[in-house]
């Protein structure tokens, strides 16, 4: 445990190239709530202030996956390029406890990022916590940090093999915001895409929160958790199984770079 915790700090430290005031506030407490504030806005001007709510409780929820998918996909494409990987795969260490040590301390940051969205809203927006179920978002923020924590595990793989992690990030925001309901109801999505959103994390924790904010207790959402659970665990899964092709595949290459073919 020692080692897996040492990992952990040093990857922190060294692949987290936000992790400077100005890139670290900038990221982790004032974009989750300028995003929260320009849509609350406009929830509150073109509708109503149910909408507004409603697009509050998106913007909390949404604040998790935003932080854990920068730090994490940068740190994947940092080991390739300051080249630190090569002495990863030259180590006889666990593969597992270098993967998942990845995630660990961007973990706390994205709980952050979520009370500091929360804390904004309740003080500035007037975000109604007359029903909320404490307890309920309590379990529903940690789970939903989990199972995001593992999807962006999971991506960081594809990342390291690109080179690059921006157009991944900002194509997996944009799935975030168009397909989890925290923005447009799943239900008003295209048949498909309502399926697919089913695979997605934060889709699942975030019907748990805003269970939570309408007074619901947890055995009211116990399903909702339990599918976010599983999403989240089916992606940590995978994502050491790639993690492990990718390896074997640079091994019998000699390198990290894609074959043309």
């Amino acid at each position: 445990m020692r080692n897996f915790f040492v990992q952990a700090y040093l990857s922190y430290r060294g692949l987290f190239l936000w992790l400077n005031w100005t890139a670290y506030i900038s990221n982790v407490v004032l974009r989750p709530i300028l995003m929260l504030l320009m849509f609350a806005l406009v929830g509150k001007f073109a509708a109503d202030s149910d909408a507004a709510q409603a697009y509050m409780i998106g913007m909390i929820g949404y604040a998790i996956p935003v932080i854990l998918l920068g730090g994490i996909l940068q740190s994947f494409v940092y080991e390739r390029v300051f080249g630190t990987i090569s002495f990863i795969y030259s180590s006889p260490g666990s593969r597992v406890a270098v993967f998942f040590s990845r995630g660990v301390l961007h973990f706390p940051n994205s709980i952050l990022a979520c009370a500091l969205s929360f804390l904004f809203g309740w003080l500035v927006l007037s975000l109604d916590l007359s029903t909320l179920n404490w307890w309920t978002m309590i379990v529903s923020v940690l789970l939903t940090a989990a199972a995001c924590t593992a999807f962006a595990l999971f991506l960081g793989n594809f990342t390291m093999m690109l080179g690059e992690f921006f157009n991944l990030y900002n194509a997996a925001m944009g799935l975030f915001l168009a397909m989890t309901g925290v923005i447009i109801p799943i239900a008003s999505l295209p048949w498909f895409f309502g399926d697919l959103a089913n695979g997605i994390p934060l889709t699942h924790g975030l019907v748990a929160l805003r269970g939570a904010f309408a007074g619901m207790d947890i055995g009211a959402v116990r399903d909702e958790l339990l599918l976010e659970a599983l999403v989240g665990l089916g992606y940590a899964i995978a994502g050491i199984v790639v993690y492990m092709l990718v390896e074997r595949d640079a091994r019998a290459r000699s390198s990290l770079e894609r074959s043309p073919a």
